[in-house]
């Protein structure tokens, strides 16, 4: 994951280790009078999502506390894993003790959502079958009371819908 941050000001060393711990400056223009800073989130996120095993077993072999650390965003690397339908990626990081409920908390739609909710929206039946297997909760709302299920079938994700019902999951109640 990728992004960038505006500003008029450069930060001093402390700022960056206090502000942008665990992300990884990779360029920095001034253009208009601003200095733009273009970054890569945590490195283990970055594994996770491209399914790169070797490097995220390097990282969390070196860095364990990084299992469940968020990025700037709010994701965990199982967020990401799920998102990018890694799910080789998604067995080690709960093989290792992810937490596989772990609630995003970045931004107003998707508060709440957990790695099975965003397995269900994108379509990835392999990577909800490791999280199901793992025990995920297949009943989670989330804080707009959205349910995995409901979220597969509005989709129009019918596997997954399928998945979900066989290992539990309630019909979701209209709105």
């Amino acid at each position: 994951m990728f992004g960038f941050i505006k500003s008029r000001m450069t930060p001093t060393p402390k700022q960056i280790l206090t502000i942008w711990a665990g992300v990884v400056v990779l360029k920095a223009a001034l253009i208009g009078g601003y200095i733009y800073y273009i970054f890569s989130t945590q490195r283990v996120h970055d594994a996770a999502g491209d399914g790169d095993l070797v490097r995220m077993r390097e990282i969390l072999d070196r860095e364990p506390d990084r299992l469940n650390r968020r990025s700037h965003y709010g994701y965990t690397p199982l967020h990401t894993a799920a998102m990018c339908g890694q799910s080789a990626a998604l067995e080690e990081l709960v093989r290792r003790g992810a937490d596989v409920d772990a609630r995003y908390d970045g931004d107003t739609y998707g508060r709440g959502w957990t790695a099975l909710h965003i397995t269900a929206r994108e379509g990835h039946v392999v990577a909800a079958t490791v999280l199901i297997r793992a025990g995920a909760d297949v009943n989670a709302r989330t804080e707009r009371g959205d349910t995995p299920l409901g979220i597969a079938l509005d989709r129009g994700h019918y596997e997954i819908a399928g998945l979900l019902r066989d290992a539990g999951a309630v019909a979701p109640v209209p709105r």
